[in-house]
């Protein structure tokens, strides 16, 4: 304890320092979660009299099972989200609350010339660290390809990206195994490259319960490849309902339904990928270097934060009614996915 209280100190010491010798104007933390170093950065930048702002890269969910981090939000002089609906959540709370999304650098875009989506090989890609359930959620996709393959025998799913968790790995050959899905399921490890994954794919997976931005979502949106996710409620490339088929958190059957309708429904296939393309381009033309400018102009005019109230029925009911609900489906899939194995 002694330790990390000495570790905190120094830390500090060695923050205002910096703070002082480069004579900032404006300290911008990406560091919006944690209850001890977030606070009291900020306290000390606002001590020091410097103007104070927050990227929160989290979406609600996070709110919802750290509430007690609001009170250091309410402390910025500036809050930046990435979607819309978390700027207006955030305006409830007293805080001058901004929406930027993220600058979108697309892997091979530049080789990139469309999708014949008339064309289908049943191949389904999968993108991110295989990691634990509250993370990534990465083993709900092999229950998932197990109920596609009895309709669609030749699936072929690809999966990409690093062991973050050997336990979830290992869970998942297991199943593997037991289920007999050994000529429909490859895993591919890390790739710096993923572009020709996107290209040879009829439809991509995301099976995670909580997503910030989500690079993947606009990368598939990018190279026009129908999406098939567990609902992500206040995400913003989603807003428009474009390009992708979402279900209830954990409802495996509905997402392997989806995909089955995908691969087998060549106009529905092309409906969705004309869509994600429309869907992703208003991100790539967004004017991100302008929005920046709005948040620095109004922290140096001292722009009120101006009293708020919510029209927008969605908002006010997305804490109970989607956010949390969504988090206690995500808490019984492990009893689900045990059942599954049984079964």
């Amino acid at each position: 304890m002694l330790k990390s209280r000495g570790s905190l100190l120094e830390g500090l010491t060695e923050f205002e320092k910096y703070l002082r010798e480069y004579k900032v104007d404006l300290f911008l933390s990406h560091r919006h979660w944690g209850r001890i170093l977030p606070v009291f950065q900020i306290l000390l930048s606002k001590l020091c009299g410097f103007k104070t702002a927050m990227q929160f890269h989290g979406d609600l969910n996070y709110y919802v099972f750290n509430f007690t981090n609001i009170f250091i939000y309410r402390l910025t002089d500036a809050l930046i989200s990435l979607s819309e609906m978390r700027k207006e959540f955030w305006k409830n709370y007293g805080v001058r609350s901004y929406f930027v999304p993220h600058p979108l650098h697309i892997e091979g875009s530049e080789n990139f010339h469309g999708r014949d989506a008339k064309k289908s090989s049943n191949s389904i890609f999968y993108i991110g660290r295989i990691s634990k359930l509250t993370d990534k959620n990465t083993f709900e996709i092999l229950p998932i390809i197990k109920e596609v393959k009895k309709f669609i025998p030749n699936v072929k799913l690809k999966v990409v990206g690093e062991i973050h968790i050997e336990e979830v790995f290992q869970q998942m050959q297991r199943f593997i195994v037991e289920n007999n899905l050994e000529d429909n399921v490859e895993f591919c490890g890390y790739h710096t490259n993923v572009a020709p994954f996107y290209e040879s794919a009829d439809v991509i997976l995301n099976t995670s319960p909580t997503e910030g931005w989500s690079f993947v979502i606009a990368e598939s949106k990018f190279y026009e490849l129908p999406l098939v996710l567990y609902e992500l409620p206040d995400n913003e490339l989603l807003r428009d309902g474009k390009g992708y088929v979402s279900v209830p958190q954990g409802d495996f059957k509905a997402a392997a339904n989806a995909i089955v309708k995908i691969l087998t429904d060549t106009k529905f296939r092309c409906k969705l990928s004309a869509e994600a393309r429309e869907s992703i381009q208003p991100f790539l033309d967004y004017d991100i270097a302008g929005e920046w400018q709005k948040v620095f102009d109004d922290l140096e005019n001292d722009v009120p934060v101006l009293p708020h109230s919510v029209e927008n029925e969605k908002i006010q009911t997305l804490l109970v009614k989607e956010v949390w609900q969504q988090k206690m489906f995500v808490q019984h899939l492990a009893a689900q996915i045990n059942q599954l194995r049984k079964s």
